[in-house]
């Protein structure tokens, strides 16, 4: 009888731990496979969960937002690894968060610079949105993959990556426009 209930102890205890990871090697498959058939991009799904659409806006242009008018990333100028820094350390000086909880702390912002070495008007906000390094590559990839470059022109498929066949995307009268932000 004791053999037989640490059988099934064992069992829940390596069912306990394997679903959890069955679960996330399934989404990661289905995301991969989601992005190669070109539906979605892996960054495009954080950037919504981000708020990164609040300010830059779902075609990337930016307009107003809180912090003032955001990079338009159609004429993004920042680098790879520069955009993943603003990303992962917000901009001081204006309303872009840090998006890494362990930015200024462990994870090293500007050059070892920490939130004390900003006046206090000047240093970022903290996100809502926790975001782990690896999502902020995604959204630094996504943002580059599918704004860098690209002139005002709006699509269809702009707004429907982030809503889909909405009423709203097929009634959406595509005009150029957007923010700017200074470079």
């Amino acid at each position: 009888m004791a053999k037989g209930i640490e059988q099934t102890d064992i069992s829940r205890v390596i069912l306990m731990f394997l679903t959890p990871l069955l679960a996330l090697a399934f989404l990661a498959f289905s995301t991969a496979a989601m992005a190669q058939e070109g539906r979605i991009h892996p960054g495009a799904p954080i950037y919504k969960q981000a708020g990164c659409i609040t300010c830059h806006k779902w075609h990337g242009m930016g307009g107003p937002g809180y912090g003032g008018t955001p990079i338009n990333f159609r004429q993004n100028f920042l680098t790879r690894e520069q955009l993943i820094e603003v990303i992962a350390c917000g901009r001081p000086g204006t309303g872009m968060p840090y998006h890494i909880p362990e930015a200024y702390i462990s994870y090293d912002c500007y050059e070892g610079m920490a939130l004390d070495d900003f006046e206090p008007e000047d240093q970022p906000g903290k996100s809502r949105s926790v975001l782990r390094y690896r999502q902020v590559k995604q959204v630094a990839e996504f943002i580059i993959d599918h704004f860098e470059g690209r002139d005002d022109t709006l699509l269809p498929s702009d707004c429907e990556i982030f809503f889909g066949k909405s009423r709203m995307c097929k009634n959406l009268k595509m005009d150029s426009g957007g923010g700017g932000g200074a470079k």
